[in-house]
């Protein structure tokens, strides 16, 4: 059971206590803010208790170190060993305040992540089966269909339609008198397929106080109780990610699951996974393995496929994952459609033969190599200033696009710089690879760039457990 003690900060997460931030005093600043003695000894103690900001860093790490101290899966010796080998480090900052405050942060991430680590739920035999038993369909379809292998597994062992119920926010009467879609409320009527009691609970837990928005929701077993649970798809105007989290039905109510792990503010975070709204390099599909339910969350780059097995209420750290690894065949049509939205076109044989002779070699490459270091790809004329040799050197990347590979693109003996860049926008059984041949001539000018079609074979299959969190990439 999942609930919230109001006024401690204490959430029960996945069955264990999860302290909230700032329940010590780490140095002992308060004492000096109270008129008693401070116990900071050094200068640099008393530079950290002279600044707030610093003073806090130190209160959650103590407050952190301490919870690692009562759990009986820790090494003590070792934490007070790791503990003085990083008093060390902080204390060589002496009293410069952006030093301490590094130090301080990078020790706060360490033993945040340990206390995670140690109270999260760990992966038991069934889930270990469960991933094997992926990896074992994906390999058997990878001798019938190698473009397709993990898509037609998962819907294998995809939930039944009659099990899973799915309703969205409506447009408002005010938003459906103007013709407007952007103010989307909960529904007033029951939706279809959602029962009379679920219906009930989902009125008394979830309306009260909404603002509203673009959220979808699902009703599901999760935990194979009997009583459906509540996944909630939320999409995030500020940063444009939807996110998934989970409720569990418990004692006739919908209560939060506190289930990923946020690194960025070192703490459990109330949502499964997310997705990007318009790349489609993200996707989680809810699938039956062992009796248990998961959401296998798929997070896709060029040439791999990480399928991660989420248990949907439980605080997770090692999750079961599968990687998937492809090889692509690259080829250049003739008919070509410009990305600046003029007329398609046709290659004459020339440039269609010098184009396809620079990408035929990048089936070998298996991971993204473009972009990142600075490179000559194009010979250097001698006369050539040494401050313009960038002129012949490598594209750098640009937004949304992964550079595959850097190249050269050689014709009636004149050098092009290439660069082939493949989008997040995924992989589709009409397209394929999203995949284009950006050119420019030495000197800047950047010339049209070029559609390359790129298909796949799935190459091999491994499976092992890894650490999940949000913001994995």
């Amino acid at each position: 059971m999942k609930r919230t003690v109001a006024g401690i900060g204490l959430w029960l997460v996945g069955g264990l206590v999860w302290a909230g931030s700032g329940d010590g005093a780490g140095i002992g600043c308060d004492t000096a803010r109270t008129g008693a003695r401070s116990a900071a000894r050094t200068p640099v103690e008393a530079a950290i208790c002279a600044r707030p900001e610093l003073r806090k860093l130190d209160e959650r790490i103590a407050g952190r170190y301490r919870q690692l101290q009562r759990e009986p899966k820790v090494d003590g010796t070792a934490l007070r060993r790791d503990q003085q080998r990083w008093l060390a480090q902080r204390d060589a900052c002496g009293t410069a305040a952006d030093c301490l405050r590094d130090r301080l942060e990078e020790r706060l991430a360490e033993v945040a992540a340990q206390v995670w680590q140690v109270q999260a739920y760990q992966p038991d035999q069934v889930d270990e089966a469960a991933m094997h038993q992926l990896r074992d369909a994906v390999v058997a379809e990878m001798e019938r269909d190698a473009e397709f292998p993990l898509e037609t597994a998962l819907k294998s062992f995809a939930l039944p339609a009659q099990e899973v119920t799915t309703f969205r926010n409506q447009p408002s009467a005010e938003a459906s008198e103007a013709g407007a879609d952007d103010k989307l409320l909960f529904p007033t009527e029951r939706p279809e397929g959602v029962t009379p009691a679920e219906w009930e609970l989902l009125r008394e837990d979830w309306v009260d106080g909404w603002e509203g928005g673009d959220y979808a929701y699902s009703l599901m077993d999760l935990d194979g109780d009997g009583d459906r649970d509540l996944v909630v798809d939320h999409y995030s105007l500020d940063i444009g990610w939807r996110f998934v989290s989970t409720w569990t039905q418990s004692n006739q109510r919908f209560l939060r699951s506190f289930t990923a792990w946020d690194p960025v503010g070192n703490t459990a975070f109330p949502q499964l996974y997310m997705m990007g709204s318009e790349d489609g390099r993200q996707q989680g599909t809810w699938i039956r393995l062992q009796g248990r339910v998961y959401a296998a969350y798929r997070d896709s780059l060029y040439g791999v496929d990480q399928i991660y097995l989420l248990r949907p209420l439980q605080l997770l750290a090692k999750v079961p994952r599968l990687t998937i690894d492809y090889r692509y065949r690259f080829s250049v049509p003739r008919r070509q459609v410009p990305d600046n939205g003029r007329e398609a076109y046709l290659l004459d044989d020339a440039r269609l033969a010098a184009l396809n002779k620079a990408v035929t070699p990048l089936e070998q490459i298996r991971r993204p190599a473009g972009g990142k270091h600075a490179q000559v790809i194009c010979p250097i004329p001698p006369e050539t200033y040494e401050g313009l040799y960038y002129q012949w050197e490598s594209m750098g990347v640009r937004a949304n696009e992964q550079a595959v590979a850097d190249l050269a693109v050689w014709q009636d003996d004149t050098c092009e710089i290439g660069q082939l860049v493949a989008s997040f926008a995924g992989y589709t059984a009409k397209d394929g690879l999203a995949a284009r041949l950006r050119v420019s001539s030495p000197g800047g000018m950047e010339l049209p760039s070029y559609v390359v079609t790129a298909r796949r074979v799935a190459t091999g299959v491994t499976a092992e457990l890894a650490l999940y969190m949000l913001w994995q990439r």
